[in-house]
């Protein structure tokens, strides 16, 4: 394996697992807590919680998409001729 297919590899990963961590962080942790938290103080911390977590989000889904493409194109393998 050359080294600029390992890189890729890893850049294409880590946003990946950032991706998966935060979206199971906001399904798992954040979304109960507000609900236990309540109506009074839900909205006042999901305005400042949630719009840093989607940039994260959208940002780390993005990267893994943009990697896994042009990690897509640099290896060559005969299936994806085909696709």
């Amino acid at each position: 394996m050359d080294a600029e297919i390992a890189v890729l590899r890893i850049l294409h990963i880590l946003p990946g697992a950032t991706w998966v961590g935060a979206a199971l962080f906001l399904a798992f942790v954040l979304q109960p807590g507000l609900k236990k938290a309540g109506p009074p103080h839900a909205p006042a911390l999901m305005a400042h919680i949630l719009k840093p977590l989607m940039i994260v989000m959208h940002g780390s889904a993005l990267l893994t998409i943009v990697f896994g493409v042009v990690m897509a194109f640099r290896v060559r393998d005969p299936l994806f001729d085909y696709l």
